[in-house]
């Protein structure tokens, strides 16, 4: 499914924060590695334009997409934006105030009347864009710190890139987005990679401790 492509894919187990499989694409051979890879051979690679060396799961930033709406929903709720039964027309687009620039919701013919447990069922676009407008830039940066956005997630590899989280003093940059979280926020667990493993002797194992 990815070949020739780009791309990351991440499954997660919601009951424990486990990543059951972690895929980068384009890969690249590690055998080589071990005897030690000839120079043009490592040049190939570090000049490949599709940039296989790059673990693209823990070192790629891209943008959180709906992952962050139970963030920004939580958030908002907690802040005290919007209750559990305040509502917003989900239109088709949404116009920022004060400008004519409009923002295009998913669903081409929008989603009538909402309150936020609709909103996150149907992944409503404008509904969050409205929540966003109201929290504003600077209560957004700080609600969504205190959820791990702009850090690393903790997970057992040493390779991870933190990314940025824009605030409101003019900082921009691309989000390490916590995605892997944002499908098991309701479960609260944090993402790890090791399960468990043998002991010296193979008579018992080892296993992670579930990380909240």
């Amino acid at each position: 499914m990815l070949k020739g492509q780009r791309a990351a894919v991440v499954v997660v187990d919601p009951r424990d924060g486990g990543v059951l499989a972690m895929v980068s694409s384009p890969s690249y051979d590690p055998n080589p590695f071990v005897k030690g890879i000839g120079y043009q051979a490592y040049k190939s690679l570090l000049e490949n334009p599709d940039r296989p060396l790059i673990n693209r799961v823990t070192q790629g930033l891209y943008p959180p997409a709906s992952t962050v709406k139970p963030y920004m929903a939580l958030s908002a709720l907690s802040a005290g934006v919007i209750t559990p039964n305040t509502t917003f027309f989900g239109a088709p687009t949404w116009t920022l105030p004060g400008t004519q620039r409009r923002y295009r919701d998913w669903l081409k013919t929008g989603h009538g009347m909402l309150n936020v447990t609709k909103a996150i069922e149907e992944s409503a676009d404008t509904f969050f864009y409205q929540v966003a407008f109201e929290m504003g830039i600077d209560r957004i940066h700080e609600w969504l710190s205190k959820f791990g956005y702009g850090q690393s997630t903790g997970i057992d590899l040493n390779e991870e890139y933190a990314g940025v989280l824009p605030s409101g003093s003019g900082n921009s940059g691309c989000i390490k987005s916590p995605g892997i979280r944002g499908d098991t926020i309701f479960g609260r667990h944090r993402p790890g990679v090791l399960d468990r493993h043998p002991d010296p002797d193979g008579e018992g194992a080892y296993h992670s401790a579930e990380q909240w």
